[in-house]
């Protein structure tokens, strides 16, 4: 999903969220909780547990852009939006077809 570099061939681990997660990464943790109101909706998070997670605007139409929301860069929604994320994928269905899935874990299953 990144430019490679050297020995990192730019593919980041990601976890696509489960219900509980969206809630969480919204109503409960930042950066969510501040762009949340701006109409993002979170998409997966860091498997790596570095708190920068994954997230689509709904208003961008039915194939939005991905961006990874840095967790550290502010709690006011529209600095996030300006200064802290990263647009990783131009669509929803570029997303999903760069991906590699490497440990399939079924988002309705509790665990």
């Amino acid at each position: 999903m990144y430019d490679p570099d050297g020995d990192d061939d730019g593919y980041q681990s990601i976890r696509l969220v489960r219900a509980r997660d969206i809630y969480s990464e919204s109503e409960k943790c930042y950066p969510g909780l501040a762009i949340r109101k701006l109409g993002y909706t979170c998409l997966a998070i860091d498997a790596t547990g570095g708190g920068d997670p994954y997230f689509m605007k709904t208003s961008e139409g039915d194939n939005p852009p991905v961006y990874q929301v840095y967790h550290d860069v502010s709690q006011i929604g529209s600095v996030i939006e300006r200064e802290g994320m990263k647009k990783i994928a131009d669509s929803l269905s570029e997303f999903f077809e760069k991906a590699r899935i490497n440990d399939y874990q079924n988002p309705f299953e509790k665990g």
